[in-house]
């Protein structure tokens, strides 16, 4: 059962991707060179913030609002869901493996807020307040997604280590 599930939420993961992907092709004419705020590894300023908003059509905020907003819920509770399988999976220490939720969990919980405050920043006034949360969300949940990344790495090699050692 534990190996369908992983399946299972690997496929969605990949399926509500690729539905962004899609999406976020269709109002990238809109953008130009800019990319939509949570895609920005290095956040983002008020200016770029404000220029991405003006040259926003009505087409690319209806796709914004109508797709990419709710597959933008479903990627990160799908992919931090897969993640902590993974290092359910992966970890081999049962004494820290209550530990293995942590991670997921609060990148989830940033990944979410940074999402209501784009949306938020889409649908009102531009703040420089709103800008500077939601850039700083940004970046920290790159952050997260690059440790959870290497946490993940560490633990599959170490893994593999003790599955080949104890084979042999």
């Amino acid at each position: 059962m534990k190996p369908r599930i992983n399946l299972i939420l690997g496929m969605a993961t990949l399926a509500v991707y690729g539905g962004l992907f899609f999406a976020l092709s269709l109002i990238q004419p809109d953008l130009g060179l800019n990319t939509l705020f949570d895609l920005s590894f290095t956040g983002y300023s008020y200016e770029t913030a404000q220029e991405i908003v003006q040259s926003l059509s009505d087409e690319s905020r209806t796709i914004y609002f109508g797709m990419i907003f709710p597959l933008d819920f479903f990627f990160p509770l799908f992919y931090c869901l897969l993640a902590y399988r993974g290092l359910l999976t992966l970890w081999t220490s049962s004494r820290s493996k209550n530990l293995a939720p942590l991670l997921p969990t609060l990148l989830f919980v940033v990944d979410l807020s940074e999402n209501f405050l784009v949306r938020s920043i889409l649908l009102g006034t531009v703040t420089e307040s709103k800008v500077l949360l939601a850039s700083s969300l940004t970046q920290l949940k790159w952050i997260l997604i690059l440790l959870l990344v290497v946490w993940l790495v560490v633990l599959g090699v170490d893994y593999w280590l003790h599955r080949r050692k104890a084979s042999q």
